[in-house]
């Protein structure tokens, strides 16, 4: 099966729409002369390319090949853990908000953030933690950690209410898995509840 060059360029340009050639390549790790080149129709991308651009952006791989109309891929339409610390992280980089431990969870600032939510506020502080000591580890953590959060729909408040899950939530977690472990815990013991959340 032979690749249409002409929808492929079309529904790149439609994904990337508003980023400029350099926030692409920094997006999706490429440099800015290969961005060019798949917008142009030069270079189709890879496979690898298709993979990180439909993870970066939300849109189904086979949209972007043309094999579909249904442009956004199922996790993206639920906001994700590992998508919230992303972009709370990056908003910190650029300048546009300011995280200290009174943010997690609570500031007496005008101007505040609250996160209520006890799991992203765990993972918050680690990649804040990663963030202040080295970029480099911030990316390597987000790339290789945090990623089995992803697609891991974030939780209404009142799951983490629950007295199996407030208890686990006073032990101390080690890593990301000890984390995931207490994310599976919370949907299993509010799966009821959840399934009605879905079902409105």
């Amino acid at each position: 099966m032979s690749l249409n060059k002409q929808i492929i360029k079309d529904r790149l340009k439609e994904t990337f729409n508003g980023d400029t050639q350099d926030r692409i390549a920094e997006k999706i790790n490429l440099s800015q002369s290969t961005v060019s080149k798949l917008l142009t129709g030069v270079q189709v991308p890879t496979t690898d390319q298709l993979f990180d651009i439909s993870e970066k952006y939300g849109v189904s791989v086979d949209w972007l090949l043309g094999r579909t109309n249904k442009k956004t891929t199922e996790t993206s339409d639920k906001l994700s853990y590992a998508g919230a610390v992303e972009d709370i992280l990056e908003l910190k980089g650029k300048g546009a908000i300011d995280i200290t431990e009174a943010v997690i969870p609570y500031s007496e600032h005008e101007n505040h953030l609250v996160i209520v939510d006890p799991l992203l506020q765990k993972l918050l502080k680690k990649g804040k933690a990663l963030q202040d000591a080295d970029t480099l580890s911030l990316q390597g953590w987000i790339e290789n950690r945090l990623c089995v959060f992803k697609g891991k729909m974030i939780l209404p408040k009142e799951a983490w209410k629950d007295p199996d899950v407030e208890q686990e939530l006073t032990q101390a977690f080690d890593d990301e898995q000890d984390l995931l472990n207490l994310y599976d815990l919370t949907i299993k013991v509010n799966e009821e509840m959840l399934k009605q959340i879905e079902d409105k």
